[in-house]
């Protein structure tokens, strides 16, 4: 039994043509299914959803339409600073697993080509990704199939044509807010012109990143063996996984990363299995937070659906859900690490706690605690990152008479910015938009973390952290 996502699109429509041909011959059974994401205008959305569904009726194929409330999608890609297609695919993937399991049907059929593939290619090489990332697209993973891989778009063109059969088409590929768009209409034109070989080169990088990828995971797998923590609960919230700490860190800096993403790739399997039905599948992981934790820069990781920590001998992989609700407060942060900021805090916003020595006599703002501002400031741990209340305040330091003075939630979200002196570190910090307020230190003050102004990019915030007192 097969499960083809049809978007209404040339690709899909072809595939679904073939696999009607072929259940001629083979006697399989099809369903389709349409997920209609609410990005586009409502107009041109449903006319996909309804040709496609004309398309199936016509082939006597079962179709199942799964239509997204408009503008969820973006709001979880703001929240979640996932970006538009990111979100969507989360969504789109979500849809795809619920419709196999009512069906029960092993394996759903996506029509991505030789094209989508090189450039897929590209945009990860942008991205800087590893050598699994960089290896060609499989044909199958999991539950996903690709069977016109082999294929290149100018052929999935003709075989419509010659069989008269309309597609339709999608306003958004022409807009270059997308990274994939620019990729295909900047990018590969400009390819073409100026590097006609390009795509030889790409496949061969490929090729050459697949062995190195299966490489790297054989070693990670016989050096670094993950294993279900005894006594787990075995539903989505209680999994856990371990490996030794010590056998971690003896091996090399690229066999801990990937050793890490194959624990992290365990664990959404176990997270799914059990029911959490979750983004956990399409949730990305950065490689850059990864190797702060392979390298011991951070002894604490969150990446939302589940955190990575040092606990004891053992280096350990637990749900996320566990770090909300503590003692009543949204986060608890008891060491140093990358933190993810969720529910009433900044959904999607991370935090990265970093230990200084206490006694530092110098500190650059720019370097040392973050990106062109201030983004980071001494507190002490632990601290509690909470939303912000009327009752709370800040003191800060006046740079002219060196005069404390406290400002209230209600004068730190109405002021652009203020002073802040922390020890060696003294900077504007903007505060046009208050994140959250972190809970007293040991001279009883209430910190606050703001949000920069305009920052539309790695959506990261900075905090020093020592274990002396609190200068503001």
């Amino acid at each position: 039994m097969f499960l083809a996502a049809v978007s209404g699109g040339a690709d899909s429509t072809a595939m679904l043509l073939a696999l009607v041909r072929l259940r001629e011959t083979w006697n399989f059974t099809l369903y389709g299914i349409h997920i209609e994401h609410g990005i586009r205008p409502a107009e041109e959305s449903r006319g996909d959803a309804a040709a496609v569904q004309a398309l199936c009726r016509e082939l006597g194929v079962s179709c199942r339409v799964v239509s997204i409330p408009p503008g969820l999608i973006a709001e979880t890609a703001k929240r979640s600073g996932l970006g538009i297609e990111a979100a969507a695919r989360q969504y789109r993937h979500r849809a795809w697993r619920h419709e196999a399991r009512r069906i029960k049907a092993a394996t759903v059929l996506v029509a991505h080509t030789r094209d989508d593939a090189l450039e897929t290619a590209l945009m990860r090489v942008l991205r800087g990704s590893g050598p699994a990332g960089l290896a060609a697209l499989p044909a199958e993973k999991g539950l996903v199939s690709r069977p016109l891989l082999h294929l290149g778009r100018a052929d999935v063109l003709r075989y419509l044509e010659e069989r008269g059969v309309p597609y339709r088409t999608d306003s958004t590929n022409q807009d270059n807010q997308y990274l994939r768009n620019r990729v295909r209409n900047r990018l590969i034109p400009l390819l073409d012109e100026l590097f006609p070989h390009w795509k030889k080169g790409l496949a061969a990088m490929a090729e050459t990143q697949g062995l190195t990828a299966a490489f790297l995971a054989d070693e990670g797998r016989r050096r670094v063996v993950w294993e279900q923590v005894p006594g787990t609960a075995k539903g989505a919230g209680g999994i856990a996984l371990r490996t030794g700490a010590e056998t971690f860190f003896a091996q090399s800096g690229i066999i801990r990363e990937e050793a890490l993403f194959r624990g992290i790739d365990t664990f959404k399997v176990m997270l799914n299995s059990a029911g959490g039905d979750g983004p956990a599948e399409e949730v990305p992981v950065r490689r850059s937070s990864l190797r702060l934790f392979a390298t011991a820069g951070v002894g604490n990781l969150d990446l939302g659906f589940c955190r990575i920590g040092v606990k004891g001998p053992h280096i350990v992989i637990v749900s996320g859900k566990n770090q909300v609700g503590e003692a009543g407060f949204s986060l608890l942060i008891k060491e140093p690490g990358i933190y993810k900021l969720e529910r009433d805090l900044v959904s999607g916003f991370s935090l990265e706690v970093r230990a200084l020595n206490p006694g530092i006599s110098e500190v650059s703002p720019g370097k040392e605690l973050g990106f062109g501002g201030i983004r980071g400031f001494y507190a002490a741990l632990p601290l509690v990152l909470r939303p912000g209340f009327n009752g709370d305040f800040i003191i800060v330091k006046d740079k002219k008479d060196k005069s404390d003075r406290r400002l209230s939630l209600a004068d730190v979200r109405g002021r652009r910015e203020f002073s802040i002196d922390c020890g060696a570190v003294s900077a504007a910090v903007d505060c046009r938009g208050v994140a959250a307020f972190i809970g007293a230190g040991p001279d009883g003050t209430i910190q606050v973390l703001c949000r920069e102004a305009g920052d539309s990019g790695d959506p990261s915030f900075f905090m020093a952290v020592s274990q002396g007192s609190i200068d503001a």
